[in-house]
């Protein structure tokens, strides 16, 4: 299990209880979105989410899924996954604002609380790396967003408590994206700070 608030920040342990209670409830659907930066961390929470659910259905689809949403043999099939979790990552083509025919948001949206919500009561987690307001206001409705939040780089401290932890013997003066305090080794520290000073 990975130390949430030392990986995601002291405020993400609340939002991580919100997505939790969302995920365990049973004959409901809801939305839920998860936006930052690549390398801040998105996929590594959803696999630990996933983790803690044992009784849970999650289903890890391509965006362009919901091209088929009002395909009988798609719903049919996705009759068979009620109470279900559809993740759908990297999704800023699907959210982006819309035209009146873009079919695709049109889906999402009515899977996520219009009537096809209502049958097949799926939770949907979206990721995506673009900014919050690139995407269709109608996603953030009340009542059909429940949970959303924005994956950000580490604080200095953070950065630098992570790396103790992991037993690096690396000491930083900027923020780092989860993926570079995993990924970094302490001689490009060394080389980086170097580089910065100017010699």
């Amino acid at each position: 299990d990975i130390d949430l608030s030392l990986n995601y920040g002291e405020d993400f342990v609340a939002k991580d209880k919100l997505i939790r209670e969302e995920i365990a409830k049973d004959n409901t659907n809801s939305l839920i979105l998860l936006h930052g930066k690549p390398g801040t961390g998105k996929t590594t929470y959803i696999r630990n989410l996933i983790s803690r659910f044992n009784n849970k259905e999650f289903i890890l689809a391509p965006v362009n899924i919901m091209e088929n949403i009002d395909n009988p043999r798609f719903l049919t099939f996705m009759l068979n996954y009620q109470n279900s979790i559809l993740i759908l990552e990297d999704a800023e083509k699907l959210i982006r604002k819309r035209d009146e025919s873009d079919n695709n948001l049109i889906g999402l949206l009515n899977t996520s609380d219009g009537i096809l919500g209502d049958i097949l009561k799926l939770k949907i987690i979206l990721t995506f790396n673009t900014e919050k307001e690139n995407i269709d206001p109608a996603l953030l409705r009340k009542g059909r967003l429940k949970v959303e939040h924005h994956f950000d780089a580490l604080s200095v401290e953070n950065s630098n408590r992570l790396f103790d932890k992991l037993g690096k013997k690396i000491h930083v003066d900027r923020p780092y994206l989860l993926t570079e305090v995993y990924n970094t080794e302490s001689e490009s520290i060394e080389i980086e700070t170097t580089r910065r000073i100017g010699f």
